[in-house]
């Protein structure tokens, strides 16, 4: 996952068109066109240094590690073999793109899979704790192809998520899926805090996206179909949860849940 590029204030680098302030006070611009939030000083942050800094210290600085815990990552598991008409992964050859401290791999793991991690900077972590990691794509197996891609919080840290989008459909079976989760920028929260939105406060983030703008991502990386997942997660307890409940009914919550088809 490259980190080098960075983005114009002035124009698009997805679509080329220009940009305008996205939130007032905010550090992100939006695409007249395609509707990406791009962040305006990403060029003046260090993320190579962010994220090795980050590493020191993993469990405490999960929104560069990785913040899905074991128990939420069973549950994504679970939601998505059941979205794919399965009970487990048995016979399945995955892989965890950015897989952080290594929760969405172990999930898989449980639920039978074979799986294959890939996390550039998290990658001796994921190694002591036991799972098969790789630093790039570029490191795994050569000729070794994917029955599904698991993506979880790692569009958003990416300069150009389009060109990763096509790298891992490269990696899929001609019959694979790819599993994406992301901020999502048109939700409530950042609707009403806009530049003040926690996910456009956070450092490492150098665009958000919207349903719009990844779904012309997918169709540009060439998978045949994708859809909009509509899970219904509890994150927190008690009143708060049927909130949460509410806004994933209205796609108004804070993810964006896709599966693409190669």
């Amino acid at each position: 996952m490259s980190q080098e590029r960075t983005h114009s204030s002035q124009t698009c680098s997805y679509c080329g068109n220009s940009t305008a302030p996205a939130w007032r006070g905010g550090s992100f611009s939006r695409c007249v066109k395609c509707g990406l939030l791009i962040r305006r000083d990403a060029a003046e942050t260090d993320l190579n240094q962010l994220y090795e800094q980050s590493w020191l210290h993993p469990e405490s600085c999960r929104s560069e590690t990785g913040g899905t815990e074991l128990g939420h990552s069973r549950i994504y598991a679970r939601e998505l073999a059941r979205t794919l008409g399965r009970s487990d992964f048995k016979g399945l050859t995955l892989c965890d793109f950015g897989a952080g401290r290594g929760s969405m791999a172990k999930a898989l793991a449980e639920l039978k899979a074979e799986v294959y991690a890939v996390e550039p900077f998290g990658f001796d972590f994921l190694v002591s704790e036991g799972i098969r990691a790789f630093k790039t794509l570029e490191d795994l197996p050569a000729g070794l192809l994917f029955d599904g891609i698991v993506s979880i919080s790692v569009l958003e840290h990416l300069a150009a998520p389009w060109e990763e989008l096509a790298q891992l459909r490269d990696r899929l079976k001609p019959s694979g899926w790819a599993y994406l989760a992301t901020p999502n920028a048109a939700g409530l929260s950042a609707r009403w805090n806009r530049g003040a939105w926690r996910e456009a406060a956070r450092p490492g983030h150098l665009v958000l996206l919207t349903p719009t703008s990844i779904a012309r991502m997918f169709e540009r990386a060439g998978y045949s179909r994708n859809q909009r997942l509509k899970w219904y997660v509890a994150y927190r307890p008690g009143v708060r949860k049927y909130l949460g409940y509410i806004l994933q009914g209205l796609r108004m919550d804070g993810e964006l849940r896709y599966l693409a088809i190669n």
